[in-house]
């Protein structure tokens, strides 16, 4: 699926579009659609009843409703030795299935 970042992405600012490519089930690959920009992210899916605090700013970006239908899926750092891989539980990203956009939803602890 081919989705709009609505926020830019920390590392990746000029990415602009992005698509999702399905992978072993566990995780799949955030890939930008501008050849310019290379980016490749590794994501875990999130379970459907899972809860993420979404900023007011990141509702309006992904012109969330109550009814929306979303994704959420965390990053992922895949190492050699898979039990040293980590999933990012701070930096969601959101994606709004019903216009395609995304946004990452970075959660800051003071």
């Amino acid at each position: 699926m081919e989705y709009t970042v609505k926020q830019a992405i920390p590392g990746f600012e000029n990415v602009k579009k992005v698509l999702i490519e399905k992978g072993d089930g566990a995780t799949c690959l955030l890939r930008s659609l501008d050849d310019k920009h290379y980016m490749q992210i590794a994501l875990a899916y999130a379970q459907p009843n899972a809860k993420v605090d979404v900023s007011d700013e990141i509702q309006a970006l992904l012109q969330l409703k109550d009814d929306s239908k979303c994704s959420i899926y965390y990053p992922v750092i895949i190492d050699q030795d898979v039990e040293k891989s980590v999933i990012n539980l701070s930096a969601p990203f959101l994606f709004n299935e019903d216009n395609k956009t995304v946004a990452q939803c970075i959660s800051i602890n003071e």
